[in-house]
């Protein structure tokens, strides 16, 4: 949204984390980057330190590694399923067009499950799938193809904000985005 919200309830989890990331260091340790540009750091007394007095990540750090290192294992088991649901022949190329108030918008480049190749599927070749999650993955993949109209919303709520943004007047200097709602709990929610 153009105050910097997400507009629907479930929140992917590069947005929950972010400013923060991962990436991979020498010996597969992770190091955490923080978007210095983000707008979210401070050197005032408000907010959560990154250290404690001992020089130790503080509780917060720690639980935005966790949960940051939770979502590398969870991408890299979802890899994995994905490719042997590929090696299976259970992929098939996906168009979707969906209609914005400019016209319709094609979008390419996705794949969905194949359901009649994952019903012929052998039963060994089904249960190694299963025991890697590919099953699973095949499933939520199934059942969130109901969700696809909420990409036409999107489009649309995103249009409507950049037409009204587009005619309101500047906003004063001195409002800013109230992110306390990643605060809630100690965590990035």
């Amino acid at each position: 949204a153009p105050d910097g919200r997400w507009p629907h309830g479930y929140i992917p989890a590069a947005t929950r984390a972010y400013p923060f990331r991962l990436f991979a260091g020498p010996d597969d340790q992770h190091i955490l980057a923080i978007d210095e540009d983000s707008g979210l750091l401070s050197n005032g007394p408000e907010g959560e330190t990154f250290f404690d007095e001992s020089g130790s990540p503080s509780a917060a750090i720690t639980t935005v590694m966790q949960f940051l290192e939770a979502h590398e294992v969870g991408l890299r088991a979802a890899k994995d399923a994905a490719a042997l649901l590929a090696k299976n022949g259970l992929l098939k190329p996906w168009d979707i067009s969906v209609k914005r108030e400019s016209g319709t918008q094609r979008i390419a480049g996705l794949f969905q499950i194949d359901p009649l190749a994952l019903a012929q599927l052998s039963g060994d070749a089904l249960a190694t799938l299963n025991a890697a999650g590919g099953l699973f993955l095949a499933n939520c993949q199934l059942l969130s193809m109901q969700h696809l109209s909420l990409l036409g919303e999107l489009a649309s709520i995103h249009a409507q904000a950049e037409r009204r943004a587009a005619e309101a007047k500047p906003l004063a200097s001195n409002n800013s985005l109230d992110l306390e709602f990643l605060k809630s709990g100690e965590t990035l929610n």
